[in-house]
């Protein structure tokens, strides 16, 4: 056999998990977010005249929509930068929380704009 027809072993390369590790620190800053937005958002609402358990008008909802999703825009496009550049050093591990924390915003930014429609159906009706 020669050097041709043999194939060199490569050298490995150590692992720089540091990408991986600040996704995963984005997604308990995210579950963090989560929480901080429904304080927010019941904050927003009361002091706006909305009273516990009462629908809240169109507009009180709309800024409480976009206060949640703010909230949650800076954990998700922070982990989906590491786990791209993760990804770019060869390591996809930083895709797992960053579609993780993408569905868990989705579901909280849905779950609240539905349950308001819901509301706004109910209560026309």
């Amino acid at each position: 056999m020669n050097a041709t027809t043999h194939p060199v072993a490569r050298t490995p390369v150590p692992r720089d998990d540091r990408d991986v590790r600040l996704a995963w620190a984005c997604l308990a800053c995210g579950v963090l977010a989560v929480i901080v937005s429904f304080v927010v958002g019941g904050a927003i609402g009361t002091a706006l005249g909305v009273e516990e358990g009462a629908l809240a008008s169109t507009s009180v909802a709309l800024l409480v929509l976009a206060v949640v999703v703010a909230l949650l825009a800076v954990p998700v496009l922070l982990v989906w930068r590491f786990a791209n550049r993760a990804r770019a050093r060869g390591d996809a591990r930083g895709r797992v929380p960053a579609i993780v924390l993408t569905v868990l915003a989705a579901v909280v930014v849905g779950v609240n704009l539905l349950s308001w429609l819901a509301g706004v159906v109910l209560d026309g009706a």
